[in-house]
């Protein structure tokens, strides 16, 4: 595995530790279909949730928001996650910053980062 993807995996557990202390049920890590992957899938409260979380030694201008074609993939291939195991659920897509270091980190929770269309975050 490469620095780049330890750092990753990193930002994922840290973003993964995260969502449970809120109370999300994580029902999938890094989930790889023919639409793409998905880095987590959860529950919480009446939605399913489909996470994409970004790791950034700083933070970079752009980070903040979810591209369309990078939504309608994250979309499609939850819906197909839920459909093969027969579930039915609002779907939400947030985003996760987990921006510095295992010494000093903090993380950012978009909710509903993107729901159908651009939105000023």
């Amino acid at each position: 595995m490469t620095h780049a993807q330890e750092f990753g995996r990193w930002g994922e557990d840290k973003a993964t530790n995260f969502l449970a202390r809120l109370g999300y049920e994580i029902l999938e890590r890094n989930w790889r279909g023919a639409e793409g992957e998905i880095d987590i899938l959860a529950r919480h409260e009446n939605e399913m949730v489909v996470v994409e979380v970004k790791t950034r030694a700083e933070p970079v201008d752009g980070d903040e928001y979810i591209r369309d074609a990078q939504a309608h993939r994250l979309l499609d291939a939850a819906e197909f996650w839920m459909e093969k195991r027969n579930l039915e659920a609002e779907l939400r897509c947030d985003l996760i910053l987990v921006i510095g270091n295992s010494e000093n980190y903090r993380i950012k929770h978009i909710q509903d980062a993107w729901r159908g269309g651009p939105q000023e975050l």
